[in-house]
């Protein structure tokens, strides 16, 4: 991550989008190969390099379009993410339902939605500001580069969101099947729902943005992120629960696309670096997350731990005022 923003500044957005996500593609079904415990860490080490080129360069691209079209779409181009994921949710479940392996699961999707990607390629923008030489000769730039101190509160917010957002996807079904008793295959709804809401919540998005300030949006929304996940811990009711993890998917929804787009905009030629300050602190949460609630849980219980995420969500209300946009640089 500390790398990724220069070398998007050096090559461009479009060019590291390309490249991350070939290398993912390519290295996706490859996981089941892997002959030992080593080549497969070596293995997670690059997919995990790949994601990381690709997300943030694909966030890049957003900076660029809203420059482009003088308006926020960053929440709306979020919400494909979110739509992706009510997709996976629903292929993974119907594979499942159907008794494909994992490895069948993995090859197809790979090898499906590989020409899609290839077609999105050439919808992609040249990045305006890039310019390497001027760039290389510049001396503050640095290819090593972690986010300066006053981005950390704007990485903090960043931080308890992806851990909310993962919270469902790594603990939501295993939470439902221990309080339901339904099989796994009906579980996968919970997160399905979350992500359907997410997408809900982001495409309304940049309506909000521009007429309310980060600030505002974000403080409601941290409410109703907290309110769901309480909804869902205080109930062994499955329709409620799926209730619960759709106010979640709303009160997240908006999160990530407000932070990545005050860290975009941080410094006008340097968008790349801007986002992957603050995706540090989100990536963070991937390491943080599984450890946290999976601790709380073994010590107390898996609703103590979805309980402290609440609270966590809850104290974005009280650090939103580092959101104070800084309107996104138009050129």
């Amino acid at each position: 991550m500390p790398f990724v923003g220069s070398i998007i500044n050096l090559f461009g957005s479009k060019k590291t989008t390309i490249m991350g996500t070939l290398l993912f593609h390519f290295l996706l079904p490859l996981i089941f190969v892997m002959p030992n415990i080593y080549l497969l860490w070596f293995y997670l080490f690059l997919i995990g390099i790949s994601v990381t080129v690709m997300d943030i360069s694909m966030n890049s691209q957003g900076i660029e379009v809203e420059r482009k079209l003088k308006t926020s779409v960053m929440s709306s181009l979020h919400a494909f993410f979110s739509i992706g994921n009510v997709v996976g949710a629903l292929i993974g479940g119907l594979f499942i339902g159907l008794g494909f392996t994992p490895e069948i699961h993995f090859f197809i999707i790979s090898i499906v939605f590989l020409p899609v990607s290839i077609f999105a390629f050439k919808f992609l923008r040249i990045d305006h500001h890039v310019n390497s030489k001027k760039i290389l000769k510049d001396q503050k730039t640095k290819t090593f580069q972690l986010p300066p101190k006053n981005m950390w509160i704007i990485g903090l917010i960043a931080l308890i969101a992806v851990i909310g957002e993962m919270m469902v996807g790594d603990w939501g079904s295993i939470y439902i099947i221990a309080h339901t008793n339904v099989e796994s295959h009906i579980a996968a709804f919970g997160y399905a729902i979350f992500a359907l809401f997410m997408t809900v919540g982001r495409l309304s998005g940049d309506k909000l943005s521009n007429r309310f300030s980060n600030e505002k949006i974000v403080q409601v929304f941290a409410i109703i992120g907290s309110a769901g996940i309480l909804l869902v811990i205080l109930t062994d009711n499955l329709a409620i629960m799926l209730v619960g993890f759709g106010l979640l998917g709303i009160g997240m929804s908006i999160l990530i696309p407000i932070v990545f787009k005050v860290g975009g905009n941080k410094n006008e030629h340097e968008i790349g670096s801007g986002i992957a300050g603050i995706a540090i602190f989100a990536y963070g949460a991937g390491i943080i997350e599984p450890f946290f609630i999976g601790q709380i849980a073994t010590f107390f219980s898996l609703q103590i731990a979805f309980l402290f995420v609440a609270i966590a969500i809850l104290l974005i209300f009280f650090l939103s005022k580092s959101l104070r946009l800084e309107k996104p640089v138009i050129n």
